[in-house]
C-alpha cells in the first residue's frame, strides 16, 4: 500500500515557484510523476507518497520537512543577473544546474558570514551608477593591487585565473569556481 505524505499543498507549490523548473522538466526528472499527478497534489486534492515528496524536497532544495510547514514562507527568490557577458543577461532563464549552484553558493556564503566577527570592515570601492569605466577599472585594480600587465605568469603555471583568484581572496572575498555549466 502507498505510504502518503500528508504535506501541505501550498508548500509545494511555493517550492516550485521558487525554482527554475516548470512541470514538464519536473516530470521528466522524476520517474513516476505526471503533470497530472502534479497539479493534483498542489491543488490539494491527493497527497504524493512519502517517497515521492522526498524526491521532490530533493529536486526543490528544500528539507523534506518543510513540506509539511503550515505556513508558506514568503517567496524568496532572488533576481539573477548572468553577468558572465557584458550584455545584461536574461534574469529568469537559467538553467536548473545553475540555480542549484548558486544556491549553494550562497549558503556557503551565509555560513562564512556568521562566522565573521561583528568589527568586520568592509572597505571594498563603491561607485555612482554614473561612474565612468576608466575610473572603476583603476580603482578595482589599485584596491586589489593588481599589475598589468602580468609580470610573473609562471608563478600561477600561466593561469590567469588562479592570479586574480589569490588577489581577490587576499582581501576576504569568497571566490567559486565551476565548470561545465549551461
Amino acid at each position: 500500500t502507498k505510504q502518503y505524505a500528508y504535506i501541505n499543498n501550498e508548500m509545494l507549490k511555493w517550492a516550485r515557484k521558487e525554482t527554475p523548473l516548470d512541470l514538464e522538466t519536473i516530470c521528466t526528472r522524476i520517474t513516476g510523476i505526471t503533470e497530472e499527478n502534479m497539479l493534483k497534489w498542489e491543488a490539494g486534492e491527493e497527497y504524493p507518497s512519502i517517497t515521492e515528496a522526498k524526491k521532490l524536497a530533493y529536486l526543490y532544495d528544500i528539507p523534506f520537512a518543510a513540506l509539511y510547514l503550515s505556513e508558506v514562507p514568503p517567496p524568496t527568490k532572488a533576481e539573477y543577473i548572468d553577468r558572465r557577458t557584458l550584455s545584461k543577461g536574461d534574469t529568469n532563464d537559467i538553467s536548473y544546474d545553475l540555480w542549484k549552484e548558486i544556491r549553494y553558493f550562497i549558503s556557503c556564503r551565509e555560513s562564512m558570514l556568521s562566522l565573521v566577527e561583528d568589527d568586520y570592515n568592509n572597505d571594498m570601492p563603491k561607485f555612482e551608477h554614473d561612474t565612468a569605466y576608466e575610473e572603476i577599472v583603476e580603482t578595482i585594480r589599485t584596491y586589489f593591487e593588481i599589475e598589468t600587465p602580468l609580470k610573473n605568469k609562471t608563478a600561477f603555471g600561466g593561469n590567469v585565473f588562479n592570479y586574480f583568484r589569490k588577489k581577490i581572496e587576499s582581501k576576504g572575498i569568497l571566490v567559486f569556481q565551476i565548470s561545465g555549466m549551461e
